[in-house]
């Protein structure tokens, strides 16, 4: 699992490969989010468990502005 916020804001220099990627933009204020970071955290734990090859990458909105500016 890849966590992107603020102080890590490399998405754009990822080398994600060919499997199935999830990509979760959250938000700490959000009820949504908190209800679902640690489902997503489970399912993680469930794939890896099972060697399943997909990558889930949880964008933190703080480092929407600086993924933005690298466009």
């Amino acid at each position: 699992m890849i966590n992107v916020d603020s102080d890590n804001s490399k998405l754009f220099d990822l080398k994600i490969d060919d499997n199935p990627t999830i990509l979760v933009v959250k938000a700490n204020w959000c009820g949504h989010c908190n209800s679902l970071m640690p489902e997503l955290d489970k399912l993680y734990q469930e794939m890896r468990r099972k060697d399943i090859d997909a990558n889930i990458i949880k964008v933190d909105e703080s480092a929407l502005s600086k993924l933005q500016s690298k466009l």
